[in-house]
């Protein structure tokens, strides 16, 4: 495509001037064509003003009927006749008289050769004006049937017209350049702002991420838009920085066993090792695997989240069943760690992934196990309000401090270090559940009181994601 045509503010510029154009075209024409019947009536009226005083010097009944006597005759050779019969014939215009009986009794010398009267036209009046390809005719006629005609060469109003219309023709295209230049300027004046907001966009886009656009600087049109690209920007440079934190994290998580790999199998290779030793490093291998899979499975599992719309599979399903089945999966664990684990369900029909939705209570529940204190309890409930479901999992747990309350949802984060060694968690379990409750159009919240336990809440709409 032309890059000229690529240009807005050209388009913009080119779609004015043709409707500028067309507009000036429109306006010349209908000038011209007023103008020109505003010719042809002063013409009339000149011509009928011409004739009015002609007509008693040639039919008039105090003197006679022309061919009577020949008073007529000479009064239409008097000196007044003639210097009116003169100045018409100057101005271009011949005349000619005819009485009734069509017999012509006065024609002026510059009547036209081969000339005739038109027929008589049928008219309750005494003047009308008579239009030719070639004449403009204006008659007159006495109550007796006498006729008496005035002529323009109609090459006289076609002069004048073509006069009218060049005189047009010069003012319109002198209007037309100044609309046109003023309408260029404003336009280009006009979407300067755009201009500087697209300079600002670039530069952001080749890595000046902290920059931003001044919307009090934009017009009342742009200040919403410069508004929303700010927020864009800002979400986009969160999610950046995310993304290096999360690459950062997960090449430090994988950095660990990979590290232990190679440096039991270079230990066994370094010498003839027995059989026994051999098998401690294979078994360290495997384990060690074993945890890298799970890491790189759950981090697949956040970019499936992060990259699609949904990857659920909703169905219906009664919110008891799923919390039940996650009960039974961590029983074993909490007789483990010396935690009374107590279920207060309702029975709560919604639309979810059964499978999903049994991953996140089995995360709540699996934390809320390593990180409560011996002899510790759990209550796990649910309930419905307002078209929402929710699910709650409150512990007596070692809890979490204010400043940290957030940042438990995000990847590789562990609010004590020290007790993730024996729970040997990954810092993804919280994060994957949060991605898990966006995907359903629901949220995970969690509040905590140090060293009075915690309570984790994730609510959805019972019909399913909206």
């Amino acid at each position: 495509m032309n890059p000229f045509w690529n240009s807005l503010r050209w388009r913009i510029v080119a779609y004015y001037t043709l409707l500028l154009a067309v507009a000036v075209g429109l306006l010349v024409v209908l000038h011209t064509l007023a103008e020109f019947r505003r010719i042809e009536q002063l013409t009339a009226a000149r011509l009928q003003a011409a004739g009015l005083g002609l007509l008693p010097a040639m039919f008039s009944p105090r003197l006679g009927r022309p061919g009577e006597g020949g008073r007529s005759a000479m009064l239409r050779e008097g000196v007044e006749f003639q210097e009116q019969l003169a100045k018409l014939m100057r101005d271009g215009v011949f005349v000619l008289a005819e009485q009734a009986n069509q017999v012509a009794v006065f024609a002026s010398t510059n009547l036209p050769p081969g000339f005739r009267l038109p027929p008589v036209e049928l008219s309750d009046g005494n003047f009308h004006c008579i239009e030719r390809t070639d004449f403009f005719l204006a008659e007159l006629r006495t109550p007796h049937g006498d006729r008496l005609l005035l002529g323009s060469p109609a090459a006289q109003l076609h002069a004048e017209a073509r006069h009218s219309l060049q005189m047009s023709v010069l003012a319109g295209s002198g209007v037309f350049a100044v609309l046109v230049v003023c309408g260029a300027l404003l336009v280009f004046r006009g979407l300067r702002p755009i201009a500087r907001m697209s300079a600002a966009a670039r530069r952001i886009a080749a890595g000046n991420l902290t920059e931003r656009l001044a919307p009090e600087t934009q017009g009342e049109e742009l200040r919403g838009l410069a508004s929303v690209l700010n927020d864009t920007f800002d979400r986009l440079h969160t999610v950046l920085q995310r993304q290096i934190r999360f690459t950062v994290d997960a090449s430090h998580e994988l950095r660990t066993p990979v590290a232990a790999i190679l440096a039991d199998c270079q230990f066994s290779l370094k010498k003839e090792r027995s059989p026994e030793r051999y098998r401690e490093t294979i078994t360290v291998c495997h384990e060690t695997a074993q945890h890298m899979r799970s890491l790189i499975d759950r981090l697949g599992l956040l970019a499936r989240f992060d990259a699609e719309d949904s990857v659920l599979q909703p169905e219906p399903l009664d919110v008891r069943e799923v919390a039940e089945t996650a009960v039974a999966v961590v029983a074993p664990l909490a007789q483990e760690q010396g935690v009374t684990l107590q279920a207060d369900l309702l029975s709560v029909v919604t639309q979810a992934d059964r499978l999903r939705l049994d991953q996140v209570l089995v995360n709540l529940l699996r934390n809320a196990i390593l990180y409560n204190l011996p002899g510790g309890h759990i209550i796990l409930r649910n309930g419905q309000a307002d078209g929402v479901a929710w699910v709650e999992v409150e512990d007596t747990g070692i809890g979490i401090p204010n400043d940290k309350l957030e940042q438990v949802f995000e990847r590789f984060f562990r609010a004590d270090e020290s007790r993730n060694v024996h729970t040997g968690g990954l810092g993804l379990g919280l994060a994957i559940s949060r991605a898990i409750m966006h995907a359903h159009g629901g949220t995970i919240t969690a509040r905590s009181a140090p060293g009075r336990g915690s309570t984790f809440r994730i609510e959805w709409p019972v019909g399913g994601q909206s």
